[in-house]
């Protein structure tokens, strides 16, 4: 087992477990890279996030919850002053990994999506050249039928340390993406690397299909889950290409890699299909819209086609990376280190519960609601507060995997117990900046 010198961690944007197939769902597309990289590595199972995208992003880029970043629902890039989630950003002092790695002489590469900043915001193109990255090539946020866009005309950043430049990009997303992120890895093999790749895909919209050969059409389908299936299979595609490519060109470094995948929060409910619940998506606490991959392979992966079953939170990667470089540990953050577990399996689990937010608006303000869930091995707790109401639910999340049936508030005293503990959990997550 070597030791990782470079790591890549790759987003994937609204992908729960229901669509990649070592997962085991029954709606789950043909993934065979992400699928040999879980044979391969460490198919990690109880991995959570928050139910949309900015505020995963923003966790496991500070180790902090929504709660301490101000960063609770999606930011509105191109509309942030008529926005209901308003025009509030995360603070530039916050601990931003980027920037505590690059003070350990890593060189730490941004190719994607960005989306934790907007255009009214003072250079906003140079936003993550600010947290610490030294180049950016990518999109600003989603890219929005809205906005004019679609994945074969979108508006790309270019940003480094002199400055930056902007220019509407014709070459599909993920190919773009994947080209960028080879050109970013052959730059950095001479030195300690973190590269954030950050697809956009397969975020709708969907009405545009990847280039022929990269996805496998199902009977000829046009609904909204299967275009959905073939954007992911496009990144599947061209994920396997980049991985091949950087294998046979630098086989060195490598050789010295570690790959992580995540998804940044679940399905959308537009692409959930029969037999997942229908409120079973992206923006909910549910299983649905917080539980999604996460697959380690390569360079520091001890035992490969493993799975692990402990839980682990998005800011948790913030805490293992800064480990794995070497990075002093930074105080008052809430994630926790899973390092161990990539080389031993029998690492003892670092984290027994998890807290999941959702709210809006951003900041530190008043919100107009909030949905939030704590979660530990059996049991979860929901909590959904709009003004002075408070719902709450429990569900056995061994027996009612679904989340169909509210036990809340409990009938026996291990429910009470588990109520008592995961409540905790959710005070403690709720409250404000460390």
């Amino acid at each position: 087992m070597s030791c990782p010198r470079h790591v890549v961690l790759v987003v994937l944007d609204d992908v729960g477990v229901d669509k990649v197939g070592c997962y085991g769902h029954p709606t789950a597309g043909p993934t065979p890279t992400l699928d040999g990289l879980a044979s391969g590595g460490i198919r990690f199972s109880r991995a959570y996030v928050n139910p949309s995208c900015a505020p995963t992003r923003c966790a496991f880029l500070t180790g902090l919850y929504g709660s301490r970043t101000g960063i609770d629902t999606g930011v509105p890039t191109y509309e942030p002053d008529t926005n209901p989630n308003g025009d509030f950003l995360p603070a530039d002092e916050l601990p931003w990994l980027p920037r505590l790695l690059s003070e350990q002489i890593v060189h730490c590469d941004l190719v994607g999506k960005w989306h934790l900043t907007h255009i009214a915001a003072p250079d906003y193109h140079r936003d993550p050249i600010a947290k610490g990255y030294s180049n950016w090539r990518g999109h600003l946020s989603n890219i929005l039928s809205a906005q004019g866009e679609g994945p074969y005309s979108w508006r790309k950043q270019y940003a480094d340390g002199a400055g930056w430049t902007e220019a509407t990009q014709t070459v599909f997303c993920t190919v773009d993406n994947c080209y960028d992120a080879s050109q970013a890895l052959a730059a950095s093999i001479s030195r300690p690397s973190f590269l954030c790749l950050s697809f956009n895909a397969p975020h709708p919209p969907w009405d545009q299909l990847p280039p022929a050969g990269s996805y496998t059409p199902v009977g000829g389908l046009q609904t909204q889950p299967k275009k959905q299936q073939y954007a992911l299979q496009a990144v599947d595609t061209y994920l396997g290409q980049l991985m091949a490519y950087y294998a046979a060109q630098h086989p060195a470094a490598a050789a010295e890699t570690l790959w992580l995948v995540l998804g940044d929060n679940g399905t959308p409910a537009a692409a959930i299909e029969p037999p997942t619940a229908a409120h079973q998506h992206k923006a909910t606490p549910y299983e649905g819209g917080v539980h999604v991959p996460l697959i380690a392979w390569g360079a520091g992966v001890d035992q490969p086609g493993r799975v692990d079953s402990r839980l682990i939170h998005a800011v948790d990667l913030h805490t293992t990376l800064l480990e794995l470089f070497g990075a002093p540990a930074v105080a008052g953050t809430d994630g926790l280190s899973f390092l161990a577990a990539l080389g031993n399996p029998a690492a003892p689990a670092a984290r027994i519960s998890a807290y999941c937010r959702h709210a809006q608006p951003n900041g530190f303000g008043a919100k107009d609601w909030v949905e939030e869930c704590a979660v530990e091995a059996r049991w979860k707790l929901v909590r959904k507060t709009t003004g002075a109401t408070v719902v709450l639910q429990l569900f056995d999340l061994v027996a009612d995997p679904a989340e169909l049936t509210n036990l809340y508030p409990g009938s026996t005293q291990e429910q009470a117990d588990a109520i008592a503990a995961l409540t905790a959990v959710l005070n403690a997550g709720t409250a404000g900046p460390p």
